[in-house]
């Protein structure tokens, strides 16, 4: 119970959340791939007085990823990839904040927030110690409302010794978050 603004009320909240991963490997010979599966459902619910709010979360991420090993020094991964994620907020608040009472006017909002997006993926690793060079490129393949982009990266990591290194990259990157 808890008293606020000369009115006192029972509050309670519950929270319910599901997260389950599923990873998946094969080496065979050079050749190595990889299928990930991620799911992420959260369902909160909190009522305070005239205050009801209900936030529902879902997360999906999917992705195939393929590596050649060419020999020791050369290797080129390939894959693609796709995120999904759903908000949903469903709240009643008081009309003015401290207006409490079972009488007072409330205000009701629902708002969804959906996107959706994929990626296609590659990168050429070359290893010869103590140096490592990488380039990548990212293009997205599936959007919602974003502009196509393309991603590039590259970067060369010298190994000085056990403890330390050197590592010195670039390139363009786009992220997309809710």
């Amino acid at each position: 119970e808890i008293e606020r603004y000369a009115q006192r009320n029972l509050s309670g909240g519950t929270s319910t959340r599901h997260f389950h991963i599923l990873n998946a490997e094969r080496l065979s010979g050079s050749n190595y791939f990889q299928f990930n599966v991620a799911i992420d459902q959260a369902f909160t619910d909190y009522t305070y007085g005239l205050t009801h709010a209900q936030y529902d979360k879902t997360f999906a991420y999917t992705s195939f990823n393929y590596t050649k090993y060419f020999s020791k020094h050369w290797q080129i991964q390939v894959g693609a990839d796709f995120s999904f994620q759903n908000h949903s907020f469903q709240d009643t608040i008081p009309e003015v904040y401290y207006a409490l009472r079972e009488t007072d006017p409330v205000v009701t909002h629902d708002t969804t927030l959906r996107y959706q997006y994929g990626e296609a993926f590659g990168l050429l690793k070359f290893k010869y110690e103590p140096l490592t060079l990488q380039v990548a490129v990212r293009q997205n393949i599936n959007d919602i409302d974003l502009d196509n982009y393309f991603a590039y990266q590259a970067n060369a990591n010298l190994k000085i010794n056990d403890k330390m290194s050197l590592l010195a990259g670039g390139g363009r990157y786009f992220n997309v978050s809710v």
